[in-house]
């Protein structure tokens, strides 16, 4: 990779999929518990790991290998990550996962990876990730800082699982993408976001009386006489 790569922004499904950890230490465990966070299957790799390593294999959440890395542990794995300074071994489970046509990122290191870590905000199913390309990554973790501290709250997080809770009601009700994408509009635009925070059901209420205003809308957009 050179430092002009363009990467392409994507949120993976992690539930299942087997995910390796190579290294024990402070990244590694940031890397698990992101991946714990997701679902994921996570065998780790290494003769040393943190304190919290060490717990999620004693109650069974990560299998940890007490031993170095083998060629053969990245067969299978959808997902790895590096997270070692010993650099043979680094470039040797590096290039057998590139091989294989599977995602793997080295800590601090584009030039074994084919993907890279952003910075993270998140506020309940909200995430906001930054990425200054691999170029800085202090400065992507200093935004990311700014945005948890400025932007997000826990409200947005709750507004986000409300109206998710909801896209299938309006889904069934609206069946166009044009007419959701304006309903989505109005409820945003509309009290319902400051109403929730104080009083859920009348932001029910108000959803209710939005969605049927829309409704109505559309048969009416349909009884319509067409002049010729």
């Amino acid at each position: 990779m050179t430092a002009s790569t363009h990467y392409f922004p994507v949120y993976l499904d992690l539930k299942g999929r087997r995910c390796l950890v190579v290294g024990g230490g402070t990244v590694a465990v940031s890397r698990i518990e992101s991946f714990l966070h997701c679902g994921a299957e996570i065998t780790v790799i290494a003769e040393e790991a943190d304190a919290r390593i060490q717990t999620w294999a004693a109650t069974g959440q990560v299998r940890w290998l007490r031993r170095q890395v083998q060629a053969s542990d990245a067969d299978g794995a959808f997902l790895t990550v590096v997270t070692t300074d010993e650099e043979t071994e680094k470039r040797e489970i590096c290039s057998l996962s590139k091989m294989s046509r599977q995602l793997v990122n080295s800590h601090d290191d584009a030039t074994n990876s084919n993907f890279i870590y952003p910075a993270v905000a998140r506020s309940g199913p909200l995430q906001v990730a930054v990425t200054s390309s691999g170029k800085s990554p202090a400065m992507a973790q200093r935004l990311r800082n700014r945005i948890e501290r400025d932007l997000l709250s826990d409200s947005l997080g709750t507004l986000a699982d409300f109206l998710g809770s909801k896209r299938p009601l309006v889904i069934q009700s609206l069946p166009t993408y044009e007419q959701r994408k304006q309903f989505w509009g109005a409820v945003l635009d509309s009290p319902l976001p400051g109403l929730l925070e104080e009083n859920v059901e009348g932001a029910e209420e108000l959803f209710s009386e939005l969605l049927e205003t829309f409704k109505n809308e559309k048969e009416s957009a349909r009884e319509e006489p067409v002049l010729v």
